[in-house]
């Protein structure tokens, strides 16, 4: 058995139902681990804040703590991107830090309550399509974004002597940014 509880078994080979049974098995531990792991990290954030025992006031405090972090980082990571992107496109601008940051937020608040419902209600159309309208929909995303965000704008491009249009020109960036908040998302 190694450090997380697994017992030393082959998964390649043997019966299908016991190569499941042994995946279920690793993912069931997986998640004990994860769990563990969280519960370490509010222990120690708790005595570094110089909280011995855990009283609920101050679990509840240092819950609180790291909910606010799980959310200011996908904003960290939106902005970020923006940034890098109106730095390296030239047509990608917006006119200050603080449309910067209500760009980043909107984007945020898009991506994690608007796109969902979009997927849930083309999801037959996305299902014909093998999926190729969630590029519709990340376009659609984004659009909404420069068009909420006054200062904050996304102009049709030329790339490699081919000129975009402004719905080529959001599919770009729109995977741009996937990529970059993918990227910034494992460092941070």
């Amino acid at each position: 058995m190694n450090h997380i509880g697994f017992p030393n078994f082959n998964i390649r080979g043997g019966e299908p139902s016991k190569c499941l049974n042994n995946i279920f098995f690793i993912l069931s531990r997986l998640q004990r681990y994860a769990r563990q792991q969280r519960q370490t990290q509010l222990l120690g954030l708790a005595q570094h804040c110089g909280q011995e025992s855990l009283f609920p006031s101050t679990l509840l405090w240092t819950s609180f703590i790291i909910l606010i972090m799980n959310l200011l980082k996908p904003i960290i990571s939106s902005a970020l991107t923006i940034f890098i992107l109106a730095w390296a496109i030239p047509t990608i601008a917006y006119a200050d830090w603080v449309t910067l940051i209500i760009a980043a937020i909107v984007l945020v608040l898009l991506q994690k309550l608007v796109k969902p419902v979009l997927n849930l209600l083309f999801l037959p159309i996305n299902i014909v399509t093998l999926g190729f309208f969630s590029l519709v929909i990340n376009v659609f995303i984004l659009w909404l974004a420069t068009y909420l965000v006054p200062g904050f704008a996304i102009e049709a491009t030329t790339v490699a002597g081919i000129e975009l249009n402004q719905f080529f020109t959001l599919l770009l960036v729109s995977f741009l940014i996937g990529f970059l908040q993918s990227l910034i998302g494992f460092v941070l």
